[in-house]
């Protein structure tokens, strides 16, 4: 918008009051964050040569003043009787916007388990269900609004921290409390990786949080 505006130089400006008008324009019934490559590719047949700049702010202004988001003031239009959205009374939906979820949270333990030569214990997590197959430091089961009792998979001190890992998956949210403990016997089924390794780096997201917050705050 600024080099449109400001420099009177054609370029393609998508703001939310743009997005509006050329999705009521076109009644184009998608998704805005679909969309938007659609929308852009309108703009650009359309947007004025000569003028790229007041082009830009009167379409700015016919979103806020006009095409609004609701109750529109279609009659006072100057694009109405190219409106397919207004021809097929569908504006009122238009833009389409996905309602957000309502996420459950959820809640539960990550083992931080280091071995006496600085190494720390990766399993693989089954064959089914989140982060299946990958292998990362073994957690707990993840309870809806509440923490499980913790059941740490080896012999230790183990002791809880007090800050926790956040991550927001699809369908809901996930806390969980880090728990830690040198550990001097494991099953041979484990991995032990270095705490230098650039394995850990290539952990699930929220596994390499958690790795991440002991060793970068040097708490083992």
């Amino acid at each position: 918008a600024i080099i449109s505006i400001a420099f009177d130089k054609p370029a393609i400006v998508i703001d939310g009051n743009i997005q509006r008008i050329i999705s009521r324009l076109y009644e184009i019934k998608e998704d805005l964050k679909k969309s938007k490559s659609k929308i852009y590719g309108k703009l650009e047949k359309i947007i004025s040569q000569e003028r790229p700049g007041d082009f830009a702010q009167a379409l700015m202004d016919l979103g806020s003043t006009i095409c609004k988001p609701v109750n529109p003031k279609c009659n006072s239009c100057p694009l109405l009787k190219y409106c397919l959205a207004h021809k097929n009374n569908t504006y009122k939906f238009i833009p389409l916007k996905t309602k957000k979820l309502n996420k459950v949270i959820k809640k539960g333990y990550l083992y931080i388990g280091i071995t006496t030569e600085e190494k720390i214990i990766l399993i693989k997590r089954p064959k089914k269900g989140l982060l299946s197959g990958t292998i990362c430091p073994p957690s707990s089961d993840w309870k809806q609004n509440e923490f499980p009792t913790p059941k740490p998979p080896f012999k230790g001190d183990w002791k809880i921290l007090n800050e926790s890992i956040f991550h927001s998956f699809t369908h809901f949210d996930l806390e969980l409390k880090i728990m830690i403990s040198k550990i001097n016997e494991y099953p041979n089924d484990v991995y032990l990786e270095p705490l230098n390794s650039s394995i850990l780096k290539s952990l699930p997201t929220v596994m390499k949080k958690g790795v991440a917050l002991v060793i970068d705050n040097h708490i083992i």
